[in-house]
């Protein structure tokens, strides 16, 4: 597991130990799959994911808990202070530390991570995949129609935050762009033509 966080995947040994990621040999069901933990603001685990760490069926495999009831990674967000908000978990862990991720594809407005951010008018910054300008652009809007300042990374001429290194992360970091509302009109016009 070492091997593959740190040489494939370039992963920060400090962020192994901080995040608490581990293996099972217990379970057979997690043979070869990184176990990723997420924790709520009391310590409690309330959320997991197992990736498969070689290609193959059912590349994760995570707990049942409902996603829209927990926010991943809850024990170590600061929702005072600017949050960075990615898709996946190995995107997640090539972020600054005041992170989470979606996992999943959408972020309901009933989902208790978008009513953190709205109640507490947290700054967002968010680094979606280069694929889902879409998908960034629908999130931001979202955000924006709360009055929450929203802040997009681009993370071209990368696939998404976990291809970059942390320090290529910091540089898209410091030059996001604020959203403007009619960011999305023009993201729309500009895709039907």
């Amino acid at each position: 597991m070492y091997d593959y966080l740190l040489n494939k995947r370039k992963i920060e040994e400090e962020d192994i130990l901080r995040y608490r990621l581990g293996m099972t040999q217990e379970d057979r069901q997690f043979e070869n799959r990184i176990i990723f933990p997420s924790f709520d603001k009391n310590g409690e685990l309330n959320f997991y994911v197992g990736r498969l760490i070689y290609d193959g069926k059912m590349k994760y495999l995570c707990s049942r808990n409902e996603k829209h009831k927990i926010v991943i990674n809850e024990l170590n967000i600061d929702f005072k202070k600017p949050l960075t908000i990615v898709e996946g978990y190995f995107d997640f862990l090539k972020v600054n530390q005041n992170a989470t991720f979606l996992a999943g594809s959408e972020l309901s407005h009933n989902s208790k991570l978008f009513e953190e951010i709205v109640k507490n008018k947290t700054v967002v910054y968010l680094a979606l995949d280069a694929d889902a300008k879409k998908k960034t652009m629908k999130l931001a809007d979202k955000f924006a129609r709360y009055g929450i300042e929203v802040y997009i990374i681009d993370v071209l001429p990368y696939k998404d935050a976990g291809d970059m290194p942390k320090i290529e992360f910091m540089k898209h970091y410091k030059n996001a762009k604020l959203f403007q509302p009619l960011d999305s009109i023009k993201n729309k016009i500009a895709m039907v033509n």
